[in-house]
């Protein structure tokens, strides 16, 4: 069962539901969610992950006084 509030579409920023940093998401296909990020290093990684792993990570907005 889907538990997103909101649907996971490709471009999106998202995270594990157990934690750690943010991913796009480039692709969608049969419930696989294929997301890229940048390490440390500023290598790209990408990772295939079950759509029931993710949410839509939460937009902070930064405003400058």
């Amino acid at each position: 069962m889907d538990t997103n509030k909101e649907e996971i579409k490709v471009g999106d920023v998202v995270n594990l539901r157990s934690g750690g940093g943010k991913m796009t998401v480039e692709s969608i296909e049969n419930g696989v969610v294929l997301c890229c990020w940048k390490d440390k290093s500023g290598s790209t990684k990408r990772e295939s992950f079950q759509l029931s792993l993710l949410k839509k990570a939460s937009a902070i907005r930064i405003i400058n006084f």
